[in-house]
């Protein structure tokens, strides 16, 4: 092998290590705050009810819904934490 084959298989290598490492931090953030959002999600659903339209955003986005193509459409989506609590852990 020579030197630059063994120099792009050590980079190769340092890529892989380092998206390892991106995708275990990814997952931690993830897990750590679906464990928050569990005590968030109350204060977050009080100021969406209350109008505030950054908690009503905010909420849409955790959920998945997204605004229709004339950006006025929301879809509306239901989730009863209380119910799959138990089923998700």
């Amino acid at each position: 092998m020579s030197e630059t084959q063994i120099e792009k298989s050590e980079i190769d290598i340092i890529e892989d290590e380092k998206k390892k490492s991106v995708r275990r931090l990814i997952k931690d953030y993830e897990e750590s705050l679906s464990e928050a959002l569990i005590f968030i999600s109350p204060i977050l659903k009080e100021k969406a009810i209350g109008g505030d339209m950054a908690a009503i955003k905010e909420l849409h986005e955790i959920i998945g819904a997204k605004v229709g193509k004339d950006k006025q459409t929301i879809i509306p989506i239901q989730i009863n934490i209380n119910e799959d609590r138990e089923k998700y852990k």
